[in-house]
């Protein structure tokens, strides 16, 4: 009986850590954001010079498109630089690239042997001249407004970097977990980055972002997230990182429950790594970032963990307990869902709430092969020739 007692409150505290995370947290954050004084508005008088960086992997199938995006942007054209580095490129990357070069005077090409995403933009910075750099993926589309929406924010002191929003774009019409549970997580975290923003600053970097030059460190090593990295290095130096909702940004790589999983793991892995490198930025000294980053970031990294224990508890509670039911229960459904979902996707046919509980328990699956990535020490930062790794 007492066994029981003990069980049962670890389930409950264990319950309670997942409801905070998915539920309570995102309440507080929209709460905070309404009386939150705080609020950056935008400068539209601020129009600089800026640098467009793509670093690209045997991206022949994107590249072209993604420039010609930049190139059609209502920010203008003279005021925009463009810097393409290939980390040994064995497509038509090269060609690409260089046909890219000769057609427009303002965009340069690089090609340097492979060695990874991390230490190609560490190459690649060094080159620009502006005040001002944003950082762009070959997969994504640049909408006209973006650019011009985005830089606004970094008119303001106090903010040293933005990031644009996510719309994902299922290009081949497959009835993909990645792509449904993909898209609803982004929702997820546009909710969280913009509230964090208007409160402080964003504490998870997505897409498309641009930083103040001064502010950019050196990549460290070949382990931590380019992007993460620049947005710590940011909230390290006490600058305000924002979530800019009307710059958008569209992702047209195709996705799969096998590739979101690879991208799961590889990012809590060079998450983690990120966060070990700016572990001072946990400390309570940092305020509501401190806050930020213990809830969204390192809190959700422990949610498998949390499910494992969940069923591991459920086995061993008795039967009469009024939690073993329900818990039974709970699990079975999300399980069987997730493993029915997995056989639907196989065949192509479409129905959204099986595929999002194939993307949950997918997403928890990588996120704890992530954390075993992370403590082997392994690096993230070379791209694999399906540009899994690439973002």
């Amino acid at each position: 009986m007492q066994n029981t007692f003990f069980l049962e409150i670890a389930i409950l505290f264990l319950i309670s850590i997942l409801l905070y995370i998915f539920l309570f947290f995102p309440i507080i954050t929209y709460l905070l954001s309404k009386i939150s004084k705080d609020k950056i508005f935008p400068d539209g008088d601020y129009e600089p010079e800026l640098t467009v960086i793509i670093s690209a992997y045997n991206e022949e199938e994107y590249l072209e498109d993604c420039i010609i995006s930049v190139l059609n942007s209502n920010y203008p054209i003279d005021k925009i630089k463009i810097i393409i580095g290939s980390d040994g490129s064995t497509d038509k990357t090269n060609e690409i690239g260089r046909m890219l070069q000769e057609k427009h005077k303002n965009i340069n090409f690089y090609e340097f042997h492979r060695g990874g995403k991390n230490v190609l933009l560490n190459k690649l910075v060094p080159l620009t001249n502006t005040n001002i750099i944003f950082f762009l993926d070959a997969d994504l589309r640049v909408l006209p407004d973006s650019i011009k929406n985005s830089i606004q924010y970094l008119g303001n002191e106090s903010v040293g970097l933005t990031m644009s929003a996510i719309n994902i774009i299922n290009p081949d019409q497959t009835y993909s977990s990645g792509y449904h549970g993909e898209s609803l997580y982004q929702k997820y975290e546009t909710f969280l980055r913009k509230n964090e923003s208007i409160i402080h600053s964003a504490v998870n970097i997505g897409t498309m972002h641009g930083i103040k030059r001064e502010l950019f460190q050196n990549i460290a090593n070949s382990r931590v997230c380019d992007d993460l990295f620049n947005l710590m290095s940011v909230l390290y130096s006490k600058k305000r990182a924002i979530f800019v909702d009307s710059s958008k940004v569209l992702e047209i790589r195709k996705k799969n429950s096998t590739n979101e999983f690879e991208r799961r793991r590889r990012l809590v892995s060079c998450g983690l790594s990120t966060i070990e490198y700016f572990k001072g930025l946990l400390s309570p000294r940092y305020g509501i970032v401190s806050f930020f980053m213990w809830s969204h970031k390192l809190l959700r990294w422990v949610t498998p963990f949390i499910m494992i224990f969940l069923i591991v508890f459920n086995l061993f509670l008795s039967p009469v307990s009024v939690l073993f039911l329900p818990l039974v229960i709970l699990q079975s459904i999300l399980y069987f869902s997730a493993f029915i979902g997995w056989i639907i996707e196989k065949n192509n046919i479409n129905f959204p709430p099986l595929k999002l509980a194939l993307f949950f328990v997918n997403m928890n699956v990588g996120f704890l092969f992530g954390i075993f990535r992370y403590l082997s020490k392994q690096q993230n930062s070379i791209w694999s020739t399906s540009g899994l790794q690439n973002k």
